[in-house]
C-alpha cells in the first residue's frame, strides 16, 4: 500500500490518524499517497525525525563525498 518509509514514518507518529494530524491533512487524504508528495516532506521530516534524504531520495539525493563534480578532475 504505501512506501516502506511512509509506513515507518507514520509508524513512528503513532499510527494514521496522529500521523494526519502533524501533516495537517485529514485522514482520507493520507490513504491516497503512495509516497510522501513534495511539499509535506519536511513537514514530516521535522515531525518523525526520518531525513528528508530516506524519505524522498529522487529529491534529495545524499550528499556525495568530497569536492562538488564540476571542480573534480577529468582524467
Amino acid at each position: 500500500m504505501w512506501d516502506p518509509i511512509l509506513d515507518e514514518a507514520i509508524r513512528i507518529a503513532g499510527g494514521p490518524r496522529a500521523f494526519a494530524a502533524m501533516v495537517g491533512i485529514k485522514l482520507p487524504s493520507l490513504y491516497s499517497w503512495r509516497a510522501v508528495p513534495p511539499l509535506r516532506v519536511l513537514k514530516v521530516e521535522a515531525g518523525t525525525g526520518i531525513c528528508r534524504t530516506r524519505l524522498r531520495p529522487d529529491l534529495y539525493p545524499p550528499e556525495k563525498k568530497g569536492a562538488p563534480e564540476i571542480y573534480q578532475r577529468v582524467a
